[in-house]
């Protein structure tokens, strides 16, 4: 059902999209080679989103298969594209997920926030990156484009690194949030328990360098195989006369939309950005709509098809999981021992 609302959602900002260009998308001379190179990315990008938290959950003691972070990471990627409020959903379900794999609260908690923080970090370099090739003043460049964003999520990942392994400044820091923790407020024992295994939680997680660094390399890898599909997709339909930084420039301004988007996956104004962009850079209006089109084909509609199909699975194995839990002692062994 979910994807199939994806789909026609799809379909409808498409077409709203072709009657405002005027001329129609122009699908007639499509490079299939590159559309399959470009489906491989996406492919690898779903991949790396889901290697992306299992280091951060290993620095807590809580292991991840491969198979399972490739669940989560597809799931979360279906809620984030089809739902109202997505990222923010999407981190309540793996915040849900990582504590069910045996992880803490404040593992959790830890876990979605550096990997949200890592995700904005990788974002902001590889657009970074792609935006000074070509450029006249690289560095300059980069830090217009990603330079604050990037600055402020290292100096958060590097303050709660730094505070998890100093019990008392996180006492202080945490204090005055549990001070106003809902509940009655004689019930000081309560609230001074709940603090003290929170920070026993958050300084149980031991992040190397090592664990944050890999987890940036998959953040990196992420978005910058999705760039790639872009790429592509452009490339798929003839589009070969703009700059690379402009076209990088173009799917910055796209999705840079989702954000202050009411809209499941940003539909409409990411269209609407990158359109605008690639046309001032000189792409022909039914060209970019094509190149556009087939982008969001690839990185939204089957991702999001492919996830919610996962997700499902996932509650399926959950809920039998959480059955077997359920049944009371001895009914199996009993009926086992009678046969």
């Amino acid at each position: 059902m979910l994807p199939a609302v994806v789909l026609a959602a799809l379909a409808a900002e498409a077409g709203l999209i072709v009657s405002q260009v005027g001329n129609g998308a122009t699908f007639g001379h499509i490079r299939w080679t590159w559309l399959a190179i470009a489906g491989a990315a996406e492919v690898v990008s779903v991949l790396s989103l889901g290697a992306l938290y299992r280091p951060l959950l290993r620095a807590g003691g809580v292991v991840v298969t491969p198979g399972r972070g490739l669940a989560l990471g597809s799931a979360a990627s279906a809620i984030t594209a089809s739902v109202p409020a997505g990222t923010a959903i999407a981190s309540g379900y793996l915040f849900k997920q990582f504590r069910r794999a045996g992880g803490s609260a404040g593992l959790a908690g830890w876990a979605v926030a550096i990997a949200g923080t890592l995700s904005l970090v990788g974002f902001s370099a590889v657009i970074a990156a792609g935006a000074t090739i070509g450029s006249s003043d690289p560095l300059d460049a980069a830090w217009q484009v990603g330079g604050i964003g990037v600055a402020l999520a290292l100096v958060f990942i590097g303050g709660s690194t730094v505070l998890i392994r100093r019990p008392a400044a996180l006492r202080r820091v945490l204090a005055p949030a549990f001070r106003h923790f809902p509940g009655p407020k004689a019930n000081r024992t309560a609230r001074e328990a709940r603090l003290t295994a929170a920070i026993d939680q958050l300084t149980a997680i031991r992040p190397s360098a090592g664990v944050l660094v890999t987890a940036f390399c998959f953040a990196v890898l992420t978005w910058a195989s999705d760039l790639v599909v872009f790429l592509l997709s452009l490339r798929a339909v003839g589009i070969a006369g703009v700059a690379l930084s402009s076209a990088v420039l173009a799917y910055a301004a796209g999705l840079a939309t989702v954000s202050i988007s009411v809209v499941p996956g940003g539909i409409g104004t990411v269209e609407a950005g990158m359109l605008i962009a690639l046309t001032n850079a000189g792409a022909t209006g039914s060209m970019a709509t094509a190149g556009v089109v087939i982008y969001r084909v690839l990185a939204y509609v089957l991702v999001a098809a492919a996830g919610w199909m996962v997700f499902a699975a996932l509650r399926r194995r959950d809920g039998r999981r959480a059955d077997v839990r359920n049944v009371p002692r001895g009914t199996f062994a009993d009926a086992t021992s009678r046969n």
